[in-house]
């Protein structure tokens, strides 16, 4: 009796060790013949923002956001960085068994499409990579996208404004300038005597803020305000390294050093 219920045992142990191998490899392609397959399990992190700023033919560039929620809902967001709108595109994506993301988009704000543009990613650790997709639209480079990094916290102060020419400037009292990233693309800033709030879009490690309108204080001769918020308008990308956000301007040559703040800022 106790053989075989340590058999059984032994049994069950194998398939939980198996189920568990099937949720940690994200359904890799051990199944044969099912290669091209929708996994069912979905590894952990797979769905999340990411972007890139990739060239265009007629503007500055483009900034690109792919939204892939939890649920299998899509979105690819184009900010072409004019006047413009986004163009905003929705669908669906799912995951494969050769690891790979498929996303199926099927219109946009004021239509569907006749035939549904479909994407193939590959996954690593940082990002997507284009396998599948449409070279007159992405071009021979293809696209690749990186993760958003997570800035949303509620309070980012400066300790410091680097500028191509090495010059550097600190304030004396970081708490005085300071920048919220909220999650719905608004962004609030302290610039010393004035508050404003803006929008801001971020694409993998690229970023653009603008649409900018602040209070009108005097600020005290010695105040960074002008230098801080011409910073902020001529954002071009952003690292998070170290718990430290670095907010690039000047076509990336100028930076911005942020800390979070604490409690009592």
């Amino acid at each position: 009796m106790r053989e075989r219920h340590g058999a059984a045992t032994h049994v069950l142990g194998l398939i939980l060790a198996l189920s568990l191998l099937l949720v940690i490899t994200g359904c890799a392609s051990w199944f044969r013949g099912e290669e091209d397959q929708v996994c069912p399990v979905v590894p952990e992190g797979t769905w999340g923002v990411f972007g890139a700023k990739v060239p265009a033919a007629d503007s500055p560039g483009r900034l690109v956001r792919l939204k892939l929620t939890q649920n299998g809902q899509a979105e690819l967001l184009t900010d072409f960085l004019n006047d413009g709108p986004p163009v905003v595109e929705t669908g669906t994506w799912d995951y494969r068994f050769t690891r790979k993301v498929r996303v199926t988009l099927t219109g946009r704000q004021d239509r569907a499409y006749e035939k549904p543009v479909v994407m193939t990613f590959a996954v690593d650790d940082r990002g997507l990579t284009a396998v599948t997709f449409d070279d007159d639209v992405w071009g021979d480079e293809g696209l690749r996208l990186v993760r958003n990094p997570s800035v949303s916290r509620p309070v980012w102060r400066l300790l410091q404004i680097r500028y191509p020419d090495n010059t550097t400037i600190v304030p004396d009292d970081p708490s005085r300038y300071a920048l919220v990233l909220s999650a719905d693309g608004t962004v609030t800033v302290l610039a010393d005597c004035n508050r404003g709030m803006g929008a801001y879009l971020m694409a993998g490690n690229a970023l653009v803020m603008r649409k900018f309108a602040y209070t009108r204080m005097i600020c005290p001769e010695q105040s960074l305000h002008d230098q801080y918020t011409a910073a902020l308008k001529e954002a071009s990308s952003c690292l998070l390294r170290d718990g430290r956000l670095t907010i690039y301007f000047q076509a990336d040559r100028g930076a911005m050093v942020f800390e979070p703040a604490g409690i009592g800022d």
